[in-house]
């Protein structure tokens, strides 16, 4: 059972290791980005429009994660409200719905 969780611990340790030096290796390209756009901010009015696409880029990939955990708990909610229904329709208790599981036991 030790040899188990030592593996366990060993796989998990090396998982946290690669993500460590995956997130090293790709710093310097992230890093760069701020660079750029400071660069063309000084540079002139004809770069304007160009720092004007950076703020509206940045705003686009920072709405992403928020627009694709909101579409998918949408979706997963309406698939919870859909199954309630059909039980419903079918007079069926889920798992974890409380109203029916209180009403006493019919006896016909």
């Amino acid at each position: 059972m030790a040899g188990i969780a030592r593996h366990g611990r060993a796989a998990s340790t090396a998982l946290i290791v690669a993500a460590v030096l995956a997130i090293l290796v790709t710093a310097t390209d992230a890093w760069a980005c701020p660079m750029c756009k400071a660069a063309l901010g000084s540079s002139g009015r004809n770069h304007g429009d160009w720092v004007g696409g950076f703020f509206w880029s940045i705003l686009f990939m920072l709405s992403m994660p928020f627009l694709i955990l909101g579409g998918l708990s949408a979706y997963m909610y309406s698939l919870v409200r859909q199954a309630r229904r059909t039980a419903a329709q079918r007079d069926e208790t889920l798992p974890g719905d409380r109203r029916k599981a209180e009403e006493p036991m019919r006896v016909s």
